[in-house]
């Protein structure tokens, strides 16, 4: 018997897929088809260097559309995309240039690749720009972990056919090899997810598009013992899984099922998304050309209609193994779908205007920001922050994070300061919960420098900035940073503090009073009283944390307005709790704008304040270790 590694590795060989960063098995000619009609794509060195160049283009179009109309920098998957494109261009300018002329058969191979990769990313971007509401690129997405029975079963080996543990060992067996098959083929590393190209239609609809060719398939139909010749309807009466039990060891069959036990854990607003796999290079059909003989003809429509009876049979174990799932949070199945290289799915063509294209892969208006911000207390911090608004000098006594901050502020001056004001702050009105600028203030007064003190006072309008007018706080912020370019004129100062408290009990009191089809978008008017789905109160129980990250987030949620932060941990567990929980679809996400840097306070050198304090015979609170981290590292925690 084959062992679970060889046949891993002649999975990965024999399906070639195009991951966006995975490389594409070549095999001496273009993944992509064209019409006799249609130009053929120059394939000379020079001509790839220019296609790399039109195709890293329109993803960096792509890029700046997402940056100005959702304002938010970094969508995920978008930019290690394009960094990985820059670097498959840098090889072929290589060639280009005369690398390996001295070898030409390895240059021979090496163009070959060339080729092969470049096609199958023009026809992934291609496929693409035909969707709507593009929410990432490369994404995994986690299968739910097999039973400890079923694990149990695996490793005891194989009982004796016929016994019901028999089918218990072949269940796990099946299990084990569809998570074998996630490999991560440009590292090799195991994965803990299941691979997509794109998430789509706002994140409805999950894309995988592979470029396994006709050639390809049958082999491995042979290696599997696919029972050749049979007539069109032979098989038709393998019903149910039953359609998938002599294939279940293919690799289009096991990639299918990933995706269904992923697409099982993973709803989105309590339903199912909808999977497409897109084969661009495999065809069912065959069309005569007139320039092969009768023969070649012959052979190719036999070919083509075994692949077909294949397909047939995966689309309807498929399909059974979709059914028997339980229905969604909307009472609807999960759907699979299989297009070929021929289906209208496939050869579907992009608008040809790029900006009519580019307006359409933007997401809906609900990830946008609303007129009014909610900041938390992640952001105040970076805003104040000495790290953020100048040079800095890295300390012996500098934590290890801090140290990173700073250096990776050096590298870029300015930068975070700049992106948070132009992508998110900007002529909008900015407002933070008590328990938020409580917080703050905490961590400012008990360890930051005088001029991050002095920031904080300006930005809440506090102490002797009390009562001053926008235009003398946003004057006196430029004149504390040093880059003061980076600070608009419109910039909406001092951030307001609710004065209302948001902790559990406020919480609890507005969960329930929000409709069902209540959908916040910047169209929608301010709420005249907080008002929370009744989800919420079962997801802040759950949570169990503390007041400044509870209270920013549910008061952002209650009234609708977008909440500016660093925690991505935190917008990640309410999302995972509240797809948990909800009762319905129409029941709407907190709207989360997460800035990917953070930056912490410079704070004084705790050993001077501790020399200090026992000079004076002190032994305060600010001094003492909690949990065994020191106050800054605390401090840091909470924010």
């Amino acid at each position: 018997m084959e062992s679970d590694c060889l046949k891993m590795d002649r999975v990965a060989d024999m399906f070639g897929q195009v991951d966006l960063g995975q490389q594409d098995a070549p095999d001496g000619g273009a993944p992509t088809r064209t019409s006799t009609a249609a130009t053929l794509p120059d394939d000379s060195p020079a001509g790839l260097v220019a296609r790399w160049a039109v195709l890293i283009a329109e993803y960096e179009a792509f890029q700046d559309a997402l940056r100005i109309g959702v304002q938010q920098p970094h969508w995920p998957g978008v930019r290690q995309y394009i960094s990985m494109l820059h670097a498959e261009a840098r090889q072929t300018e290589r060639l280009a240039a005369g690398a390996f002329e001295d070898e030409p058969e390895k240059r021979r191979g090496e163009m070959r690749l060339a080729v092969t990769t470049l096609a199958a990313k023009e026809g992934m971007w291609r496929v693409i720009k035909t969707c709507r509401g593009v929410m990432a690129l490369d994404r995994r997405f986690p299968k739910p972990l097999p039973s400890l029975t079923v694990v149990a079963a695996a490793a005891a080996g194989p009982p004796q056919e016929g016994t019901p543990e028999r089918t218990k060992w072949v269940l796990a067996s099946q299990q084990r090899r569809r998570r074998m098959y996630d490999v991560s083929a440009d590292s090799g590393s195991r994965t803990e997810g299941m691979f997509v190209n794109a998430v789509v239609d706002n994140g409805r609809s999950w894309m995988r598009v592979l470029t396994t060719t006709n050639a390809q398939l049958l082999v491995e139909m042979a290696e599997n013992g696919w029972e050749w010749g049979l007539a069109e309807g032979e098989d038709d009466e393998e019903q149910g899984d039953d359609a998938l039990a002599d294939i279940s060891d293919m690799s289009l069959v096991i990639l299918a099922l990933g995706l269904i036990e992923a697409a099982h854990a993973n709803c989105v607003r309590g339903a199912y998304p909808r999977i497409y796999i897109l084969l661009t290079r495999m065809d069912e059909t065959v069309e005569d050309d007139g320039t092969a003989s009768q023969e070649e003809v012959e052979k190719k429509k036999q070919e083509c209609a075994e692949i077909a009876r294949y397909l047939g049979k995966v689309r309807r174990g498929l399909t059974a193994r979709a059914a028997r799932l339980p229905p969604d949070i909307d009472d609807c199945r999960l759907q699979i779908e299989i297009h070929s290289a021929r289906d209208p799915r496939t050869t579907a063509q992009p608008p040809p205007d790029l900006q009519v294209a580019l307006q359409r892969l933007l997401p809906d208006l609900s990830n946008r920001l609303t007129p009014t911000l909610n900041i938390d207390t992640s952001i105040l911090i970076t805003l104040t922050s000495d790290i953020t608004n100048s040079s800095v000098e890295v300390k012996d006594w500098h934590p290890w994070q801090r140290v990173d901050e700073i250096t990776r502020e050096a590298k870029r001056p300015g930068g975070v300061l700049r992106s948070l004001m132009e992508d998110a702050l900007r002529g909008r009105r900015l407002v933070c919960t008590r328990e938020a600028a409580q917080a703050f203030r905490v961590m400012v007064y008990d360890m930051a420098q005088p001029s991050e003190q002095e920031r904080a006072r300006v930005l809440l309008g506090e102490g002797d900035k009390a009562g001053a007018d926008r235009q003398t706080l946003v004057n006196r912020y430029r004149e504390l940073s040093a880059y003061p370019d980076a600070i608009p004129d419109d910039l909406m100062l001092p951030v307001v503090v609710e004065t209302r408290p948001w902790g559990l009990d406020t919480i609890m009191s507005v969960s329930g009073l929000q409709s069902r089809d209540a959908t916040p978008t910047l169209a929608q008017p301010p709420r005249p009283s907080p008002a929370l789905p009744a989800v919420a109160s079962t997801i802040a129980n759950e949570m169990n944390d503390t007041h400044p990250t509870l209270s920013v987030f549910f008061y952002g949620w209650a009234m609708c307005y977008t909440t500016i932060t660093t925690n991505l941990a935190a917008r990640n567990r309410i999302t995972r709790l509240l797809e948990r929980h909800r009762t319905s679809s129409a029941e709407k996400d907190p709207l989360i704008w997460v800035c990917r840097t953070a930056r912490s306070l410079n704070a004084t050198n705790p050993r001077d304040g501790r020399k200090e304090n026992l000079k004076c015979g002190k032994r305060g609170p600010r001094l003492r270790k909690c949990n065994g981290a020191a106050p800054s590292q605390q401090a840091s925690r909470q924010a």
